[in-house]
């Protein structure tokens, strides 16, 4: 527990600096259901949930680019030209099927990057060697309270065809 309340700290922290660059207030930073999506919530609760899985990309593993990456005299990398697509491009699916399957397990679930925020001291308490990107993390547990489904904005107000200006004129009944 000792490790957890460490990185609940650390990122505490993080944080207070994150809420000062944001450029929404808190009061705009909801989901559709009204509850806050500033991270706070989550933040608070790290030593309380059962399992986070932390996501970490291997650059010793799957396709790499000449020159992609520099090392630094730490052993950290250093991206030394954006490549389309990026790390989390097989990541995040990997992490989505995760959370897809915990809610069929009736297990709730969380997908966060924030970690990267205390992406050292993650490393260093999990003790993670220097070169390996922390990508996302997943929150798996049960639930305090039960979550409804989201509000969602009507479809002809969030789908575009061919060109952002255009909005999409399909039928308002259909359904995705």
């Amino acid at each position: 527990m000792q490790l957890w309340q460490q990185l609940q700290r650390n990122l505490a922290a993080a944080f207070a600096t994150v809420d000062v660059e944001r450029t929404q207030s808190a009061e705009q930073l909801v989901d559709g259901a009204g509850r806050p999506i500033t991270g706070h919530a989550a933040v608070d609760n790290v030593t309380n949930v059962a399992v986070i899985v932390m996501v970490f990309w291997n650059p010793d593993r799957g396709v790499r680019f000449r020159d992609e990456y520099e090392e630094n005299p730490d052993g950290t990398l250093r991206e030394t030209r954006f490549i389309p697509g990026g790390r989390g491009s097989s990541l995040f699916p990997a992490c989505q099927n995760m959370i897809l399957a915990a809610q069929a397990l009736g297990v709730q679930s969380l997908f966060t990057t924030f970690f990267g925020l205390v992406d050292r001291q993650v490393k260093a308490l999990l003790h993670v060697p220097p070169r390996m990107f922390l990508e996302s993390a997943v929150f798996l547990g049960y639930a305090d309270e039960e979550l409804k489904r989201p509000r969602r904005k009507p479809l002809l107000d969030v789908v575009h065809l061919n060109d952002w200006d255009n909005h999409w004129g399909g039928s308002p009944e259909a359904r995705f």
